[in-house]
């Protein structure tokens, strides 16, 4: 689980020295690695998806991060 943390952290830096595509292709890699090691209602799982969501907003995927978040708009 250590190791899936620090890819997490990885996807945080990325994302904030705005290098969103990199972050983006980390958090997609980590999301079911996450779901298939903690399950999907796990924390860090729920975390990497809203990382995912805010990535793919930041990239101009709105459509895309709707389904990241099951269809319901963030507001």
């Amino acid at each position: 689980m250590a190791a899936l943390r620090a890819e997490g952290n990885v996807s945080i830096a990325l994302h904030k020295l705005g290098d969103y595509e990199a972050a983006r292709a980390v958090n997609a890699d980590l999301l079911p690695k996450l779901e298939r090691a903690a399950g999907k209602d796990h924390s860090a799982t729920e975390q990497t998806r809203s990382r995912l969501e805010m990535n793919l907003r930041a990239l101009g995927g709105k459509e895309e991060a709707d389904e990241v978040h099951g269809g319901i708009p963030n507001f």
